[in-house]
C-alpha cells in the first residue's frame, strides 16, 4: 500500500514512519527536505500539493500536520489558518483533481470542551473542527472517503514536545522543583503504540467505509495531574518534587474529561498509565 504522510516531522508521524516504514511505501510531504527519503516539498502552494500527490499516487493519504498552540495571540492566527485549515483543504482538492479519495485526518479532543458536541477549548481546537466541515463538503460533493481521529493526550519514548509529561520526567531527573496548577485538572493519556495502532486500524477500516466517520481515542481512564504525578512517583527511581498551586489554571483548562461516545470501533488502549511511564524512563 502507498501512504503519502503528512506531519513527518512531528512526534507522531516519526514514530509512524519508523514503525511502519517497511510494511507501507510511504512518502511525505514537508517543508523540511530531509524527512523522508521519498519526501515532497511543501512551499505553501496549492500546486506543490498537487504534485506531491501526483508523483506520490498514494492509495490513502494520512494528515497528521498541525499546527498546536494552547494560547493563541493575535500574530499567531495566520499561522494556525495556514497550518488547520489551508494545506488540509488543499490536500482534498487536489485529492479531487487526481481522483484519490481515501484519507486519515487528525483531529483533538480539545474540540469538545467538556460536552459531547462541538465546544472549542481554543483556536486550535477550532481550526481543526473548520477543517472536518471543509472535509465533509468534500465528501458530500465529491465521493472522498475519510476517517477522522480525535487524539487526547499522546505520550512515548523519544518525545521532545512542551507537554506535561514530558515536563514530569525532565525535573524528576534534574531534581528541580516543578512549579504547578493546583493539580485538579483531568488528562487523558494515551501511549504512542496505541495511537500507532489505531491508525494502523483505521486504515483497515477506512477500505470497507463510506462518507466521513469521526471516532476519538481514549484511555478509559483519565486522572488528575496529581494522580499522574503520584503513579510516576510510585514508577521512577528519580521522584518529582511539585509546588502545587505555584501557577494559576489555564483560561479554559479542561477539568474533566468526558469519555468520549464514538469510540474508535474494534480498538482500545493496551497501555495502562503505570506502563507507559516505565516505557519512557527507562
Amino acid at each position: 500500500m502507498k501512504i503519502l504522510l503528512t506531519g513527518s516531522t512531528g512526534y507522531i508521524g516519526k514514530m509512524f514512519l519508523s514503525k511502519y516504514s517497511e510494511s507501507f511505501d510511504i512518502s511525505t510531504l514537508s517543508r523540511n527536505s530531509d524527512s523522508c527519503p521519498k519526501n515532497h516539498k511543501y512551499d505553501g502552494s496549492f500546486a506543490s500539493v498537487l504534485n506531491a500527490i501526483e508523483k506520490s499516487k498514494p492509495d490513502i493519504i494520512i494528515h497528521f500536520a498541525s499546527l498546536f498552540i494552547v494560547e493563541h495571540k493575535s500574530e499567531n492566527i495566520g499561522e494556525l489558518i495556514d497550518s488547520n485549515v489551508l494545506l488540509g483543504t488543499q490536500i482534498v482538492e487536489a485529492m479531487r483533481a487526481l481522483g484519490i479519495n481515501k484519507m486519515i485526518n487528525i483531529g483533538t479532543s480539545w474540540q469538545n470542551y467538556e460536552s459531547d458536541t462541538y465546544r472549542p477549548v481554543n483556536l486550535y481546537a477550532a481550526t481543526k473542527e473548520a477543517f472536518q466541515k471543509i472535509i465533509d463538503f468534500y465528501v458530500d460533493a465529491f465521493s472522498l472517503r475519510v476517517l477522522t481521529l480525535k487524539f487526547p493526550d499522546t505520550y512515548g519514548p523519544k518525545d521532545n514536545r512542551p507537554k506535561i509529561m514530558n515536563y514530569i520526567v525532565q525535573y524528576s531527573k534534574s531534581g528541580e522543583t516543578l512549579g504547578a496548577t493546583p493539580g485538579n485538572q483531568q488528562l487523558d493519556f494515551v501511549y504512542i503504540d496505541d495511537v500507532l495502532e489505531a491508525i494502523s486500524h483505521s486504515i483497515k477500516l477506512l477500505e470497507k467505509m463510506e462518507g466521513h466517520s469521526v471516532y476519538s481515542l481514549t484511555s478509559n481512564n483519565p486522572q488528575t495531574l496529581r494522580e499522574i504525578v503520584k503513579v510516576f512517583n510510585t514508577v521512577s527511581d528519580k521522584k518529582i518534587k511539585v509546588d502545587w498551586g505555584k501557577r494559576e489554571y489555564r483560561n479554559r483548562e479542561v477539568m474533566t474529561v468526558r469519555i468520549p461516545k464514538n469510540i474508535l470501533p474494534g480498538w482500545s488502549a493496551k497501555t495502562g498509565l503505570k506502563d507507559g511511564i516505565k516505557k519512557i524512563i527507562e
